[in-house]
Formats: C-alpha cells, structure tokens, sequence
C-alpha cells in the first residue's frame, strides 16, 4: 500500500495568531453585548492590509471557535487581575504603570488612524504626481510673471 501525501501547508506551519485572538477575547470580556464575528472584523481592519482583511478574518474565526473557551477564561482572568491592579494603585505609586512607548502608541492610534493616515499617503502621492506634471518651480515662475504682468498693466498710462 502506497503512502498518500498529505496536501496543503504542513501541520504545524500556521500563523501565530495568539496575540489578535487574546485582543478579541479582551473585547468581549470587556464589552459582553459585542458578538464574535464582528469584534474579529474590526481586529483585522486594525491590524492588516486591507487586501487580507477577508483571508485573516476567516482565519481568525476558524481558530476562534477552536479555542474560544480557554481565551475568554484567560482574558477573564487578566481582566479581573487588571481591576485588582488598579483598585491597590493610588496615583503616585502607579504614575508609572505605562512606558513612553506605550502611551506614544495609544496617542498616536487616537490622534492619527489607519483610515487618516491613509488619506495622507494617497494626498501625498497626489502631490508628488502633481509636482512631476508641474514642477514647483515652474508654478512659482507663473505666478511671478502674472505679478509681473499686473504691475505693467497698472503702471501703463494711457
């Protein structure tokens, strides 16, 4: 009897998701009216490109369901140490709970998000396409002329 070759990625090749599944857990400890599929969309809007948003998500529902319970008893457990955490830290002695890396981070994610940033790229690119069909230095001649060109008209005497 022949030895039938598996198909597909080897067994034990897949993605290290833990980390998107261990968030989405966090947000339904954190928000129980949230449902599954959703709070696994919005994870893969935050955190891929938007051409794997429909690959990641199918993937990260397929893991979801296989690992669920012991996820949400793990973020249950962080969630519950994390509200004990805080109920024994007065503001001095926990003033330095978050590193400069930490806090820059969350700023950065509240001032600037993935779709403003984005939109800045996409301004940029148009800028420099702008700039290649007319180069800055060639708009700033125009207007110096057109300058030019008023004053000679308003200085004419008839």
């Amino acid at each position: 009897m022949e030895h039938k070759r598996s198909r597909g990625r080897p067994k034990g090749t897949t993605l290290n998701d833990a980390r998107y599944l261990d968030e989405v857990a966090d947000i339904l400890i954190r928000n129980p009216s949230l449902k599954k599929t959703p709070t696994i969309e919005k994870i893969a809007t935050k955190h891929f490109p938007e051409q794997d948003w429909e690959k990641v998500r199918r993937r990260l529902l397929r893991k979801w369901n296989n690992t669920a319970d012991e996820r949400l008893e793990a973020a249950k457990e962080r969630h519950a140490e994390l509200r004990r955490e805080t109920s024994q830290c007065s503001e001095t002695s926990c003033s330095n709970r978050y590193d400069i890396r930490t806090i820059f981070r969350r700023f950065d994610s509240a001032v600037n998000p993935p779709s403003l940033r984005a939109m800045n790229t996409a301004l940029n690119r148009m800028q420099q396409l702008q700039d290649l069909v007319d180069p800055p230095l060639l708009r700033q001649f125009r207007r110096q002329q057109e300058l030019f060109d008023r004053i000679s008209r308003a200085t004419r005497f008839p």
